[in-house]
């Protein structure tokens, strides 16, 4: 599974300012950034954070104990992060099930 807009959804964690085009607002001027945006240093950070609350909190997934990208489930369903994309392991039923709760939420 790909996430497209991976990066442009998770919310930053500190203040960041990127400097808009002098032909925007006629002259050069500083915008805050409220969400990451692809290019962004912190924007991987902010994905995978981002990632890790709703596997665990929401779907109740377990974090990996050697590797910190792979999830396992109780119901014996695997999920394994890299970058923007997943790799979902388990039975069809709940494969389509944590694909339609990641899409409908992230």
């Amino acid at each position: 599974m790909d996430m497209v807009t991976a990066f442009l959804g998770s919310a930053l964690h500190e203040e960041m300012y990127v400097s808009l085009p002098v032909g925007v607002f006629g002259r050069e001027r500083l915008a805050c950034l409220n969400h990451s945006l692809y290019g962004l240093k912190h924007s991987p950070r902010c994905w995978y954070t981002t990632m890790d609350n709703f596997l665990i909190r929401k779907l109740g997934f377990r974090r990996g104990r050697f590797d910190c990208c792979v999830y396992t489930h109780d119901n014996g369903t695997i999920l394994a992060l890299y970058i923007d994309d997943m790799l979902i392991a388990g039975v069809l039923e709940e494969v389509k099930l944590v694909c339609d709760k990641l899409t409908s939420e992230v």
